[in-house]
């Protein structure tokens, strides 16, 4: 029964994929990311020593397939009142137009994000080469100290800029590409901080996308073998972090002892595929933890504009800090955070009325699709690829940082291409006046 259930979830999982697909929406990583945590999480939960009750796991799996299933009926009707594809007009206008160049602006961006980051390890770690991911995230500098903002604008020109790497890919561009993805990607080698390298995976997706016009058997086998590497690429990636320092793995790294760690996080479903066991764990104990079932994390997002501390106690706390702090019984916890997949969230800040939230996330997807439909093809593609890398954040339980980080990394761009806009017209007019 339980291996029934894990199936036909699997199945809608794959069905939805398959219909946003067609219906050229960047929601595809959304979807693709939830297969992995949701659909192959939720197999192996039942497989590899299972934790919980029988009725646990039937009502996670019924639960589920309710939610997906609210969804993609909320998608169809949706869609029926509107035709447009936002990744099929990209592709149509790639293949029409393939002149498309890069403002400058961008380029001076990815070289200032690595210059800014390397100014900030400097000065909080003192030697580049001894930064771990544990003090470069738990770390924080005074806020709005000098610090601060070297951090601040290192990941924000970072994230403004990493599209370009899309139109080097796609115009066989490789010098440049090779260039800019060291200004863009080197940090990551020395900070760990696996959602750095999410959008260079996005982009390689998106080429495939875009420069393929049917979905064959030998596309979705590329897809597939892409998806795995991915997938133990970040395991691998986990296991580095545990070395502490870059020094310190260039002097103990051992092959053996490397590849044996990598293997028994697949074999103990510790990772990637066993962050569904919160969601488990919560309606074990029928959510009956402090601060759930209050919609703290659509509470979060309807005032994302609002700072917390300011907030007069209307905007919740960050709902991932209480749900570790919830997992591990430990509420004195105050920067450990739990990411249960998109579905535990929905359960954790709904309970069993959690899977009408099908319905929030279907307009959601068509509002994000809307907002990345623009006539500037270069600006539709930027926004693509910033929404698309930041679904992968949000199907892992991270709802509100992938959401927070949209909007920010979203307006920005937004800003460096209207300003540019804007100039442009105004040198133009300045010509013809004089």
């Amino acid at each position: 029964m339980l291996f029934f259930l894990a199936s036909i979830q699997f199945l809608v999982l794959i069905y939805i994929i398959l219909y946003e697909y067609k219906q050229g929406s960047a929601s595809i990583f959304l979807w693709t990311m939830n297969l992995i945590v949701i659909g192959v999480g939720g197999i192996l939960a039942i497989i590899i020593e299972p934790k919980y009750s029988f009725d646990t796991y039937i009502k996670g799996y019924i639960f589920s397939i309710l939610f997906m299933s609210i969804y993609i009926i909320t998608r169809v009707i949706l869609n029926s009142f509107s035709k447009k594809r936002l990744i099929k007009r990209i592709q149509e206008n790639l293949i029409k137009n393939n002149e498309i160049y890069i403002n400058q602006i961008f380029k001076v961006l990815a070289l200032l994000s690595f210059l800014l980051f390397i100014m900030y390890s400097l000065r909080m770690f003192g030697n580049i080469f001894e930064v771990t991911w544990s003090n470069y995230v738990y770390t924080r500098p005074e806020l709005f100290s000098f610090e601060y903002f070297l951090s601040f604008f290192s990941q924000q020109f970072r994230f403004i800029a990493i599209p370009i790497l899309f139109i080097y890919i796609y115009k066989k561009q490789k010098f440049q590409f090779f260039i800019y993805s060291i200004f863009l990607f080197l940090p990551f080698i020395f900070t760990r901080d696996r959602v750095q390298i999410l959008p260079f995976f996005v982009i390689i997706i998106l080429i495939f996308y875009v420069k393929n016009k049917k979905l064959t058997i030998g596309l979705i086998a590329k897809y597939f073998l892409l998806g795995v590497f991915i997938l133990v690429f970040l395991y691998a990636f986990r296991i580095y972090r545990f070395y502490g320092s870059l020094h310190n793995f260039i002097d103990k790294f051992n092959y053996d002892v490397f590849y044996e760690q990598v293997s028994n996080l697949f074999k103990t479903n510790n990772g990637e595929l066993g962050l569904i066991d919160a969601y488990y764990y919560f309606i074990e104990n029928d959510n009956n933890f402090l601060g759930f079932g209050q919609m703290a994390t659509y509470n979060r997002m309807l005032l994302f504009f609002v700072p917390t501390q300011f907030s007069f106690g209307l905007k919740h706390s960050d709902f991932a800090i209480t749900m570790y702090s919830a997992y591990f019984n430990n509420y004195s916890n105050t920067v450990g955070s739990m990411h249960p997949t998109l579905i535990g969230d929905c359960y954790a800040n709904a309970g069993e009325f959690g899977i009408f939230l099908g319905i929030f996330w279907a307009f959601f997807v068509k509002i994000i699709d809307l907002i990345c439909y623009r006539r500037n093809i270069l600006l539709s593609i930027f926004l693509t690829i910033t929404w698309s890398y930041n679904y992968i954040i949000m199907a892992r339980g991270a709802v509100y940082n992938g959401f927070i980080n949209s909007i920010y990394t979203s307006i920005l761009i937004s800003l460096v291409f209207y300003f540019f806009k804007s100039r442009k017209k105004t040198k133009k007019k300045y010509y013809i006046q004089n």
